[in-house]
């Protein structure tokens, strides 16, 4: 073997080898803090280690039953800062989060998770980027 293509193999090797390093960090990073996934029609529910894994169930289900989870692709994180509740939704690209008809809906949305999932908790409704980022933060309406 000549010496040229020993050093084409090593380098081949190195690039695999680097690749699914690559590969690997993108993975792990990507879903570092986004909490424990579970999928309920078509929906990604991510919970964090603040939120039990039976309450994370149960807002799932309450999202199949309400017709939340509809089949369509979307991606909701559960999360818990102190005695407040985060519902942390990604929102398309444009969406006017300062309508009024979506602050209502939000308010309204955090109030019927928090009667019937949090016991009466105070939940917040996070409309996020595709990076669970927040732009804007809506409290629930007054039960």
């Amino acid at each position: 073997m000549s010496l040229y293509n020993l050093i084409n193999n090593i380098m081949k090797k190195v690039q695999l080898v680097l690749s699914v390093l690559m590969f690997s960090f993108v993975i792990l990073s990507g879903c570092s803090n986004r909490g424990t996934e579970l999928e309920f029609k078509g929906t990604q529910l991510f919970y964090t280690s603040n939120i039990t894994e039976a309450e994370a169930n149960a807002l799932g289900n309450y999202l199949v039953a309400n017709e939340f989870s509809d089949g369509t692709k979307k991606s909701v994180q559960i999360d818990k800062s102190g005695a407040v509740y985060q519902f942390r939704m990604v929102v398309m690209d444009g969406l006017d989060l300062e309508s009024e008809e979506n602050i209502e809906m939000a308010k309204s949305f955090g109030a019927s998770i928090s009667a019937d999932i949090f016991n009466g908790q105070k939940v917040e409704v996070h409309y996020c980027d595709d990076q669970f980022k927040t732009l804007k933060v809506v409290p629930m309406a007054v039960l």
